[in-house]
This record gives C-alpha cells, structure tokens and sequence, in this order.
C-alpha cells in the first residue's frame, strides 16, 4: 500500500498492486479545521447520496450493477458530515468480521470529508488492468513515509 498526502493535509491510502483508493480523508497529524457550509450551500441529503453513488460508480468497477443487492447505511453527525456506507452482505461472516464495504463522509456542500472502500478488495483484480477507475496520484500529492 502506498500513501500520499496533499497539500490540504488529506491521506490517499491507494492499493499498489490494482491502483485502487481505499481510503482517503485528513491524516492524524493534519491540522484539521472545522468544514464551514452555509446555508446555501447546502445540498439536500438526495443530492448528497446521489453525489456519492456517481462517485462510487466511478471509482469501483461493477459499482452500479451490485448497488441492489448492497445493504445501504445512512447517518450523520449533527448535519456537519453525511455519511452513505454500502455493505455487501452475500457472504457468511464470523461474529468479529465487518462485512466488505465502502463509505463516504460528505459535508454538507457535496465536498468529501472521508472516504473508506473494502468492497473493491474483496473484487477479483485482473493483473495488468489499466481500467478508468485506477488511480494515479497527481504530481500535488507527496508520498507519505510511515
């Protein structure tokens, strides 16, 4: 796995072997300031878990032909961050185990405040595949050593 930072102090966790993000949002170390939407800014929760279901089509293949058979989880935290989680509950799992998953933190303007996918892991990779949803880092973003 490699980690990449921007200049925002957010964390790219990405998978080296398929390209893959698995989980992004501010490192532990970041400054973290207090994400501020007015009023007219903010989107109704049916556009924000629209927002997150295009995003997610796009960065997990066969995202949108499994969202009906995926277990849909909504919260949020005093109406600062939304968070829409899809859970594939196909396969029997042990008492301690969390099902293969991914998960947006959206504030309330749309802009993402945390993102974590196990569902693309538990995908079968295609060695070589250079598909649309690999994720190359941009040069803004600095490799994080750990």
């Amino acid at each position: 796995m490699d980690i990449f930072r921007d200049e925002r102090g957010f964390e790219y966790w990405l998978d080296s072997d398929n390209r893959t993000l698995l989980q992004a949002g501010l490192s532990e170390d970041s400054d973290s300031t207090t994400h501020q939407a007015g009023q007219e800014t903010r989107l109704p929760v049916t556009e924000l878990r629209e927002l997150a279901i295009r995003t997610a089509a796009r960065m997990i293949n066969g995202f949108e032909q499994r969202l009906s058979t995926l277990h849909p989880l909504e919260a949020n935290d005093r109406r600062r961050v939304y968070f829409f989680r899809w859970e594939d509950l196909s396969e029997p799992l042990a008492e301690t185990e969390l099902p293969p998953f991914v998960q947006f933190g959206l504030y309330p303007d749309g802009s993402i405040a945390g993102y974590t996918d196990t569902l693309s892991v538990s995908l079968p990779v295609t060695p070589g595949d250079e598909s649309e949803n690999c994720v190359y880092p941009p040069q803004s973003w600095t490799k994080a050593e750990r």
